[in-house]
């Protein structure tokens, strides 16, 4: 999983020439949709277990306004073995989630309880 804060504090177009692919370039018109991007790609590259030593270049992911998925990646699985979801989070913020396998049910709750009861 991975969230995001829209801050408007970043160079969209500098990080798209490192994080995105050619195809996603066009799609990152502005922070909201290059960081819809961002989300999904830091979300599979979690799932896959590489985190950040795998260039987001090389995992592909649909357009901001599509459904997400993965089109393309540097992984022997096909794409599709892995489910993507964009998730809702609080205003100003976007996430991702995504788990190798298929998913058929995201069930979201707010875990302040937890994170306060572990201080």
């Amino acid at each position: 999983m991975d969230v995001e804060r829209l801050d408007g504090h970043r160079d969209i177009e500098a990080l798209g020439r490192v994080v995105l692919a050619g195809s996603e370039r066009a799609d990152a018109r502005s922070e909201r949709d290059f960081l819809r991007a961002w989300t999904r790609k830091e979300a599979v590259t979690k799932a896959t277990g590489d985190g950040l030593r795998i260039p987001f270049s090389e995992v592909v992911v649909s357009g901001p306004g599509e459904p997400p998925r993965v089109l393309a990646w540097p992984y022997p699985d096909p794409p599709d073995s892995l489910s993507l979801i964009d998730l809702d989070p609080p205003p100003g913020y976007l996430a991702a989630l995504a788990v190798r396998g298929p998913v058929t049910n995201v069930v979201i709750r707010n875990g302040d309880g937890l994170l306060a009861q572990s201080h």
